[in-house]
């Protein structure tokens, strides 16, 4: 074995931190990718041998890069031994460190490939269940029909359509905001596509369209609610109109929330797009709908990175989403 691999570096205590001052601001620039994940390749190998013969190496390059990474950050990441390599305390926490700066590093590159085409790129879309099934699947439609690149979707609610654009899964979240909704991501933008109003869905069979007119005469009866913020949301505004819903059936689908009401189970709060899906026309004739002025409207908003800001594919996409809600 090179003595390279057996001797640390020189004037470091018993710790494994070289003999220079604390860090000052500006000195994560001394901190070289390339570096970093050798090292967290030597750790894996188990030895400086092991990692050079994996990359194609020699060994002396791989323990000069290293020696030299520790010298940069001014501490000693590896003990050497005749059996191979071991991290140092310090050498754990940069190793925990080296994942998640090797991810970041990954999805940065994900985004300028993404951002590197204005035509022929595939477009990736979270968007939550009401939409997909109406005004976005309309709009791709006649996107697709007009050529350029692909589009892949997504059905997610917003909280977990949010969670991919950020980790640089998808390239747009398609996402509803009741007031006082999620934060947008640091570095993103938001385009209001449109709003969106609710209405309470009633049995035909039991003949109360006349007799309600607002929220409050419907809190007697048995509730269908849909997605967890959905079900906040019913929960708040019922509660603004002086009572707690009976909530008896809870179900994600905008489609099953009516058939539930259709078939006699209970009354519902669904808001206009997923009124105007197309499997909605199958319940039209069973369900009578009451229109609530009074209830503020979701907002319907497109997320985005702002480096995607002026990207022709996604300026198509929001135009015809806007002709649609």
């Amino acid at each position: 074995m090179d003595a390279a691999e057996v001797n640390p570096p020189r004037n470091a205590d018993d710790d494994g931190l070289l003999a220079l001052d604390p860090p000052r601001r500006g000195e994560e620039e001394k901190l070289d990718l390339r570096k970093l994940l050798l090292f967290e390749r030597a750790v894996a190998a188990g030895s400086l041998s092991a990692a050079a013969h994996e990359l194609g190496w020699s060994q002396p390059a791989v323990s000069q890069q290293l020696s030299a990474l520790e010298r940069s950050l001014g501490t000693r990441l590896l003990t050497r031994t005749t059996r191979g390599v071991v991290p140092t305390p310090a050498g754990r926490i940069m190793l925990g460190r080296a994942e998640a700066i090797r991810t970041q590093a990954r999805a940065a590159l994900e985004d300028l490939r993404s951002a590197a085409s204005t035509t022929d790129q595939t477009l990736r879309i979270a968007a939550f269940p009401s939409l997909v099934g109406g005004a976005l699947a309309q709009s791709l439609e006649q996107l697709a029909s007009s050529g350029g690149g692909g589009f892949e979707v997504l059905e997610h609610e917003p909280p977990e359509a949010l969670d991919l654009l950020r980790r640089g899964r998808v390239d747009v979240a398609l996402i509803f905001r009741h007031e006082n909704g999620e934060p947008i991501p640091s570095g993103h933008r938001a385009v209001t596509l449109g709003r969106d109003r609710h209405r309470l869905i009633l049995p035909r069979r039991w003949g109360l369209d006349h007799d309600i007119l607002e929220l409050a005469d419907a809190a007697d009866l048995p509730w269908v609610a849909g997605c967890q913020r959905c079900t906040q949301h019913l929960t708040q505004v019922c509660s603004e109109a002086g009572f707690t819903p009976r909530i008896r059936h809870v179900t994600d689908d905008p489609q099953a929330i009516q058939a539930l009401v259709a078939h006699g189970l209970g009354v519902a709060l669904i808001p206009r797009l997923a009124l105007r899906t197309p499997g909605a026309a199958g319940y039209a004739d069973r369900i009578d709908v009451v229109e609530l002025p009074h209830l503020a409207p979701r907002e319907i908003t497109a997320v985005h990175p702002e480096s995607w800001t002026g990207t022709a594919r996604l300026d198509e996409l929001i135009a015809a989403l806007r002709r649609r809600i």
